[in-house]
């Protein structure tokens, strides 16, 4: 086939491969192994190359241990790692594991790029797990490797790392830091993990919006959509679609977050990303009950969840769970919701940056039941937590149900007090549903 017919053999590595393993021809059949699994992420099937990528890691462990095999190994597990990433999700044990077997082989080999590169990888796993303290020292570990070594895409890997930490602790303007710094390497970066960039812009968007400027955010968002055509993955698109309906979701924006979550949920499922389809599949399922089908939401989210248990992803579950809640609260399923945003509370308290408003739900919640005075606790806890974070978007949905409640009790003075000052920091975003409800309330107050 190599002499006399090289185009096919070039075209289809996969059967040459196969006709080397037959044959016992170790080396040729790594080569022509690790060639099938580059062609095939080259052409988007990424199941093909993670078989591939097995298959010549199952051929080299079969020769001799020595320092070449060990460097021949790490060249191997890089790309089986990525592809892992993608097709079982960052916090999947296999893709844990190779995570783990990548970082010993790049200490072993006193390879520091590749052990900058592959701390990335073992922090990935630890941040889809939920363990955000860890995450974030080993994100200070990261970037104190990554300036020390050098390069452009690893300083730009550890800056986005830091970005992604910050954010989901609640630390929001240490992410808005490192997203300034980090921004003259991140285009080195993209090459280096599945949906970084995504990730990078569409977070550092929901950042921005809690921090109280939509118009950065929606900016932020589009730039990650932007990102995802110009490197033409599937990934990083649907990554950046799922993304964005969490923001349109924030913005209540529910048409627009219905069209991204289905977008998402449809590359997801053609290409085969679980971690993806799960997140997709559960965004949906929020913006259609917020669109008057709540039963079929509840569907929705609850198969999301469940899914994506399966490739072992914790992190971000305060929202999620609080999404779950507010579609079954849509569902006149009060008993519900409140056991459900109980649990959210209760899910993982390193979450801060959703906490504010997972509290401010339980109040909702309460006050359906009657339960006013503890209502209004969880009204100013939320508040209060929202000012500590400088979640100015959570503080104001917070003070506008408390400044609900005291208007119901004509106490209109406090109620002006508590939203009137809030409402005045803003300077962007005066389009957006919640900007609207407060000035409308205000305007009611001044009355």
């Amino acid at each position: 086939m190599t002499e006399q017919f090289p185009d096919i053999a070039d075209a289809q590595p996969e059967v040459l491969a196969r006709h080397w393993t037959e044959a016992g021809e170790v080396e040729p059949a790594i080569a022509a192994w690790r060639k099938s699994g580059d062609t095939a992420i080259e052409r988007r099937a990424f199941k093909e190359a993670e078989q591939a990528y097995r298959r010549a890691l199952d051929l080299l462990k079969s020769l001799p241990e020595s320092p070449e095999r060990d460097a021949r190994e790490l060249e191997l597990f890089s790309p089986f790692v990525r592809v892992l990433q993608v097709t079982r999700g960052y916090g999947a044990p296999e893709a844990a594991e190779a995570a783990s077997r990548t970082r010993v082989l790049a200490e072993k080999t006193h390879n520091l790029p590749e052990v900058v590169l592959h701390l990335f990888g073992t922090w990935a796993v630890v941040v889809t797990a939920g363990d955000l303290i860890a995450a974030g020292a080993l994100a200070d570990q990261l970037l104190d490797l990554a300036q020390r070594e050098g390069s452009s895409p690893n300083i730009g890997v550890a800056h986005i790392a830091q970005v992604l930490a910050r954010c989901w602790r609640a630390d929001l303007n240490g992410a808005e830091e490192h997203f300034i710094r980090g921004a003259p390497f991140f285009e080195s970066a993209w090459s280096r993990f599945p949906g970084v960039a995504a990730l990078l812009f569409s977070n550092a968007a929901l950042a921005a919006w809690m921090l109280g400027r939509a118009d950065v955010a929606r900016k932020r968002s589009s730039d990650a959509i932007a990102v995802a055509h110009r490197i033409n993955s599937p990934f990083e698109l649907a990554t950046a679609q799922y993304l964005a309906a969490w923001l349109q979701i924030y913005l209540q924006t529910f048409a627009q977050a219905e069209k991204s979550a289905a977008q998402s949920l449809s590359l997801a499922e053609e290409y085969g990303f679980p971690q993806v389809a799960a997140f997709a599949r559960i965004a949906l399922g929020r913006a259609q009950a917020s669109l008057g089908h709540p039963s079929e939401g509840i569907v929705q989210v609850g198969q999301g969840l469940r899914e994506l248990a399966k490739t072992e992803t914790r992190n971000t579950t305060t929202q999620l769970l609080s999404w779950l809640a507010e579609a079954q609260a849509l569902n006149d399923a009060t008993t519900e919701a409140i056991a459900t945003i109980e649990e959210a509370l209760q899910a993982n308290p390193e979450e801060l940056s959703w906490r504010p408003d997972a509290i401010r739900i339980r109040g909702e919640l309460r006050l359906r039941l009657g339960q006013t005075e503890t209502a209004e606790g969880d009204f100013r806890d939320a508040i209060k937590l929202a000012q500590k974070i400088g979640a100015k978007a959570w503080e104001l949905r917070a003070a506008m149900s408390l400044a609900r409640m005291l208007k119901k009790r004509s106490n209109l003075a406090e109620a002006r007090e508590i939203v009137a000052p809030l409402y005045s920091s803003f300077t962007e975003g005066f389009d957006t549903p919640d900007l609207k409800d407060a000035k409308a309330l205000l305007d009611e107050l001044g009355r």
